[in-house]
């Protein structure tokens, strides 16, 4: 793992040129627009009418995805406040017809996160794995939970905990998961994004069984976990055998739940 940027959540600001860097070389990530979104549209549906608030946005690419899904209110927050501003600059030079919902950014840590709105849906995309022990993981669940109307729907992307180090590795999909075998909560995990510069992101695993009475104690119900699939043109662009690796063993799950 050496000659690439590595970051943990606090760290992005400190890289020079992190804003232009993170975006370079998309189109080598083909899980991201082929499967991880594909996943998402399938169980997401429409949100027609819907607001939204969307944890660890980043540069806003999926916060721009919901909105695609129909969502009518959308609030990003990242604690990057580099990638906020090319997220702040997409939205300026977009499209300003009166169809476009507009989105509004926040800047905060996901662990200590005020209460923002009451949403129809959170959705926090690559943000648990951030958690760096038990307490930042609980206090990220509470404020997904404290920003989210009852009876309203949570989905969470973010890293697979049943990954099998000793699988198939996916550098050909754009990603290289870095986990020890036999990995245990609050254990260092690395993944190494491969962009023009290669970025490993820092993270922590934590297990589905963590995960789940976490969300439960925070006040969520009907917990499923979505295993990824692949998007018909993905399947015709590369054909079924180049995804089986991937598909056996994907770098992340979705999981979606209920609030109470």
């Amino acid at each position: 793992m050496s000659g690439e940027i590595i970051v943990n959540a606090n760290q992005y600001d400190a890289i020079e040129g992190i804003e232009f860097i993170y975006p370079s070389g998309a189109e080598r990530i083909l899980a991201r627009p082929f499967a991880e979104r594909y996943t998402l549209e399938k169980v997401v549906g429409s949100l027609n009418g819907q607001s939204l608030l969307d944890l660890a946005c980043g540069h806003g690419e999926y916060t721009r995805f919901f909105r695609d899904l129909g969502a009518s209110e959308l609030v990003g927050v990242d604690i990057s406040e580099k990638l906020l501003s090319v997220a702040k600059q997409i939205e300026l030079t977009s499209d300003k017809s009166d169809e476009i919902t507009p989105i509004t950014y926040l800047l905060h840590n996901a662990a200590e996160m005020p209460k923002i709105g009451n949403f129809d849906v959170v959705a926090a995309t690559h943000l648990l794995h951030y958690a760096e022990n038990i307490d930042e993981l609980n206090k990220m669940c509470l404020g997904m939970s404290n920003n989210i109307k009852s009876g309203g729907k949570l989905y969470v992307l973010g890293a697979n905990p049943e990954y099998n180090p000793r699988g198939p590795v996916l550098d050909k999909y754009g990603y290289r998961m870095h986990i020890p075998p036999h990995v245990k909560d609050g254990q260092e995990i690395f993944l190494e994004v491969k962009l023009d510069e290669p970025i490993l992101i820092q993270g922590y695993h934590w297990s589905a069984e963590t995960r789940e009475k976490l969300l439960r104690e925070a006040g969520f119900t009907n917990i499923q976990w979505h295993h990824m699939q692949v998007s018909p043109e993905g399947l015709a662009k590369y054909g079924e055998a180049f995804w089986q690796e991937y598909l056996s063993n994907p770098h992340d799950v979705l999981m979606s739940a209920d609030r109470i």
